[in-house]
């Protein structure tokens, strides 16, 4: 397989790529992602063994696909990962530190996230392992919905709890 020139892309807004209804697929590591990332973008890391199987869950194959990045590297393999499952449609690429507008996700350590759990306000548990997982052990209270049925799943669910 040849190796194929991604473009850079050089508003990192992509309006125009949104409206075509990209994908604004963010291979970053989770931590730096959730530091700051594009808005309404999704996240499957690059260095992780199950980008290509991850994707295949949660990225529209038929769709153009704008990826964020640290390097540009990390965009030529995330491109040759994506064609090896029929992914063409990669689209071009934005570092990370191009973008204008992000959204961040706030990252506790477990301590924090145990201490959370006695709080009056006990946030809302989303176990995302498979059903078998799950059966074996779990936190009380927690909701289970195994990741590949998020997309679906997530529909019933509030954005914020009230």
């Amino acid at each position: 397989m040849g190796t194929v020139e991604i473009e850079v892309m050089a508003t990192p807004g992509h309006s125009p790529v949104k409206e075509k209804g990209a994908t604004t697929l963010h291979v970053r590591p989770g931590a730096l992602f959730g530091e700051g990332h594009a808005v309404d973008s999704l996240n499957i890391g690059i260095a992780s063994p199950s980008f290509s199987v991850w994707s295949g869950f949660f990225v529209n194959p038929d769709s153009p696909i704008a990826l964020v990045v640290g390097y540009e590297t990390e965009a030529q393999r995330a491109q040759l990962e994506l064609a090896r499952i029929g992914f063409d449609q990669v689209v071009g690429f934005f570092t990370a530190d191009d973008l204008n507008e992000t959204q961040q996700i706030t990252q506790i350590g477990a301590r924090d996230f145990l201490a959370s759990l006695e709080s009056p306000q006990r946030p809302v548990i989303l176990d995302v392992r498979s059903a078998q997982e799950w059966s074996q052990d779990h936190l009380e209270g927690a909701i289970n919905i195994p990741l590949p049925q998020l997309p679906v799943a997530s529909e019933d669910y509030p954005e914020r709890p009230p």
